[in-house]
């Protein structure tokens, strides 16, 4: 799928988080307003969010990549 509204998804090497090519497969993250709605502030939620270029990330722990058509195709999990 795609990402909408304000929100953002990247998908991204999980041990450099170096942005990955289209077709390569790495960790999906994804950004917006409305995805911290709710989270508090404990370890375990301290641990999958961080900050990159001014936006909050969440790491998904979900494996994917992009298709030629832009679309995000989940592949599966981080081991």
């Amino acid at each position: 799928g795609r990402a909408v509204g304000d929100a953002a998804v990247r998908v991204v090497d999980p041990v450099t988080g170096r942005a990955c090519r289209e077709g390569e497969v790495g960790e999906i993250r994804v950004s917006g307003p409305e995805l911290f709605v709710g989270y508090t502030d404990d370890a375990a939620t301290a641990a999958a969010v961080g900050e990159e270029d001014g936006r909050r990330w969440f790491r998904t722990g979900d494996l994917g990549r992009v298709d030629p058509h832009r679309r995000l195709r989940v592949t599966g999990r981080l081991g």
